[in-house]
Formats: C-alpha cells, structure tokens, sequence
C-alpha cells in the first residue's frame, strides 16, 4: 500500500512540475511575442516619424520652388510693357515717314522688343523630379495636396516646352544692324545707326514684328494662368 501511495505521489509531482514547466515556457513565448511586437510596434513608430520628416522637408523644398518661380516668372512681368512698346515703336516706324525725334531712345526701345523671347522663362527645379523619380510623391498624405503639386508642375513643363518654341529672328534681325545691351551703357557707333533704319524700313522686319507681337502676348496669357 505505502509503495502505491509512493507512486501516486511521484506520479502527482511529476505531473506538477509539468504544468510548471509548461507555464514557464508559455509565459517565455509570452514574453517573446510581446517583445516583438513592441519591437515591431516601436520601429514602426520611428518609421512614420522619418516619413513626416521626409515629407516636411520636401514641402519646405516644393514652397521654395515656387517662390524661385515666382521671381523668375516676375522677370518676364516687368519686361513685358517695354517689350511691347518697343515692337509697337518699331512697327509705327515701318509705317511713318519720320525719323523719331530722340534717335538713341528709339534703338534702346526697338532692342528691348526682343526681350525675353529667345527661350524659356522659368527655370527647372529638383525636387519635383526627384518625388516622381524614386516614388517619394506617396509620403505627401494629403491627396488634394498631391493633386495640387501635380497640376502645377504639369502646367509648369507645358510651359516649359510652350515658351522654349516661342522664337523668331526678330533680336538677331535688330541686333545685327545696331547692337544692344539690355543693361545698357553699350557704346554708341553713329555709323549703325542709317544701317538701323535702313533695315527697319524693309518689309521682312515687319513680319518679325508682327510676328514677336504674336508671341509675347501668348507668352504672356500662360504665365499669367501659371501666376
């Protein structure tokens, strides 16, 4: 009898230690899984906070952007009025049979109605390419945003391409008879000046400034939509 006990009560043990062992090893796979989870939990926590920075910082970038573009965009706005009245100059000369009373004035503002025709206005920036090159345009979370960014930028290419077309001869036509400095103090030579006026009387000047005309209140029309 006391041997049956004996192996009940090893049996018991046994069967004890066990559970024992079972609830230590569940609680260390317990341990495991939380840990990581945490783990996980904590590195996806770091990962949002490293694409909130990225994205902050591409903001700032895209903000700065458009500020350069603003600048340069302003550079065609204030040339404009001159631009226009320049070629208006030329084309009344065409037509006119005097001389205009301040010759170096009117050559100054022939020259200008060449201005800013001869490429594109806005110059190219980074950091909208680099977003659409490596795929970091889904850290911008806020779809409307996004949209934003791509409406301007595929406004600003159209522009690009739109104004880089926009050529004629008319600055080499003018500046091979009398050169010009748009900054000015150019030296005047009075033996350009009868060439000048002899070449702004044939009728191939004025297809170029009909044709200038044409271009610059294009150009004009879509930087001011870009505006």
């Amino acid at each position: 009898m006391v041997g049956v006990f004996s192996k009940l009560r090893a049996a018991l043990f046994d069967a004890t230690r066990m559970r024992g062992y079972v609830v230590y090893a569940a609680g260390e796979v317990i341990l495991i899984v939380l840990g990581i989870l945490i783990a996980i939990q904590l590195d996806t926590a770091q990962q949002l906070r490293q694409e909130r920075r990225l994205e902050q910082a591409y903001i700032e970038n895209l903000l700065e952007d458009v500020r350069f573009d603003i600048t340069r965009s302003e550079v065609w706005f204030s040339r404009f009025d001159g631009k226009v009245n320049g070629l208006l100059l030329a084309k009344d000369f065409y037509f006119g049979d005097e001389e205009p009373e301040d010759l170096s004035e009117f050559l100054s503002a022939v020259g200008k109605g060449g201005s800013g025709s001869r490429g594109a206005v806005l110059a190219i920036t980074a950091t909208y390419a680099e977003l659409i090159s490596t795929g970091n345009l889904r850290y911008i979370r806020d779809n409307a945003v996004k949209n934003e960014i791509l409406d301007y930028h595929t406004y600003k290419d159209f522009i690009e391409q739109y104004m880089s077309n926009l050529r004629s001869e008319y600055a080499p036509y003018t500046n091979s008879g009398r050169p010009y400095s748009p900054r000015g103090g150019l030296a005047e030579d009075t033996r350009d000046v009868p060439v000048a006026l002899a070449r702004f009387k044939r009728p191939e000047f004025l297809e170029l400034v009909n044709q200038e005309l044409t271009y610059a209140y294009s150009a004009d029309s879509v930087m001011r939509v870009h505006r």
